[in-house]
């Protein structure tokens, strides 16, 4: 609960959806925040995927990494089965849930340090040299990471297949993906 409080408030803290306040009890009961000053009770599982949630909070943390760490996908099947679940439709409904905020995430601009590439998926065709053409059985795929320097990690990604890796694809990729500066 701890990290997920941290990812919710970030630096600022609590900030009530209804008057603004700052300050909040934690209702450990109940596992809520109440407002000190108007007295809202707000979930921590709020406006997320696990909004309403009665499983407890491990169990989707580890549906997520297998979601995100199944190379080529997990079916709901596969999920109720690696996390214990009852019922299918459970397993099935988070998988929608998922992919529904894979698909619906913010797509603010990179900034700060960036690293640009570009791979060719699909591989090569047997017997031509040099690069293939698009749509030889294969894609050519630009991306862009967020660097961090002090931790020596990676943020978020910006992936985008383009028709070739001329110059002008790369300015236009940049600037649709990447803050200026």
């Amino acid at each position: 609960a701890a990290v997920l409080r941290r990812w919710k408030y970030h630096e600022r803290g609590f900030e009530c959806p209804q008057c603004g306040y700052d300050e909040a009890w934690y209702l450990p009961s109940r596992r809520l925040d109440e407002c000190r000053r108007c007295h809202k009770q707000v979930s921590l599982t709020a406006g997320t995927v696990m909004h309403g949630t009665r499983k407890p909070l491990r169990l989707w943390f580890l549906a997520m990494y297998l979601f995100v760490s199944s190379k080529r996908g997990i079916s709901a099947l596969e999920l109720q089965r690696e996390l214990g679940l009852a019922k299918y439709r459970t397993a099935w409904t988070w998988l929608h849930k998922f992919r529904d905020a894979v698909g619906s995430r913010a797509t603010t601009p990179l900034q700060g340090n960036v690293e640009l590439d570009e791979t060719w998926e699909g591989g090569l065709r047997r017997g031509k040299p040099g690069r293939p053409k698009v749509g030889d059985r294969s894609a050519l795929v630009m991306g862009a990471v967020e660097v961090s320097s002090q931790h020596a990690c990676t943020g978020r990604v910006r992936l985008e297949s383009v028709d070739d890796g001329s110059a002008e694809v790369v300015r236009d990729f940049l600037s649709n993906h990447v803050k200026e500066g």
